[in-house]
């Protein structure tokens, strides 16, 4: 998948394909160019209100927040609008990320703020190298914006983490102190440490097989 094309979309066309015996279809030139289909791509088939949708495997993964459903405790998703996917190309950049999350959040009068401060060190005071999410809203209960938000917020430090690895590596410490000043729930804190303890685990195992 040609990440180029990925913010642009067909936009309402409507090609037909036919069923054969075999419940096999064509898939028309023009998607299949267009999203640059090869030999043994995988295909998702998704049932969403009534609709089909149909699109390649590595193309959206399931929102993290809601599970796929569109939903969060009878309210929408305004994390996925709703879809229940997310482009994976939103996970890739921090930047990206908080663009998306802020124009999504808006549609659903869900306020997105964006902070950064400090942090004590042994160097002295240090800067938190990724803003500090804030969500507000009348729309939400307050506990589950609390979680959700806690949710974002180790997504963002997950990103951080995997655009340098080696160098967050030698940061552990900091980062640990980031995590604790930067999250409010102790059962995502910890679920977020154990994901950078095996994360860091996995680092010095495959330079230690790569020296050896």
């Amino acid at each position: 998948m040609q990440k180029t094309k990925m913010y642009k979309r067909l936009r309402n066309f409507r090609i037909q394909s036919t069923v054969t015996g075999k419940r096999q279809i064509t898939i028309p030139k023009e998607i299949y160019d267009y999203y640059d289909l090869k030999n043994g791509d995988q295909i998702s088939f998704i049932e969403k209100d009534g609709q089909i949708i149909f699109e390649p495997s590595d193309y959206t993964v399931p929102c993290f927040i809601c599970e796929g459903t569109g939903a969060i405790m009878e309210k929408v998703c305004f994390v996925c609008c709703e879809k229940g996917r997310i482009d994976k190309i939103m996970l890739e950049d921090n930047m990206r990320f908080f663009s998306f999350i802020g124009f999504n959040a808006f549609r659903y009068r869900v306020s997105v703020g964006y902070k950064c401060f400090n942090v004590p060190s042994k160097e002295g005071e240090l800067y938190l190298n990724y803003p500090v999410l804030s969500l507000d809203s009348q729309e939400y209960d307050s506990d589950k914006l609390v979680w959700i938000r806690d949710f974002l917020q180790s997504k963002v430090i997950e990103m951080e983490v995997k655009k340098d690895i080696e160098k967050a590596y030698h940061q552990r410490e900091f980062l640990e102190k980031g995590i604790e000043a930067s999250m409010y729930l102790e059962e995502e804190k910890e679920n977020l440490k154990s994901w950078l303890k095996k994360t860091f685990d996995d680092f010095i195992e495959e330079r230690t097989y790569s020296s050896n």
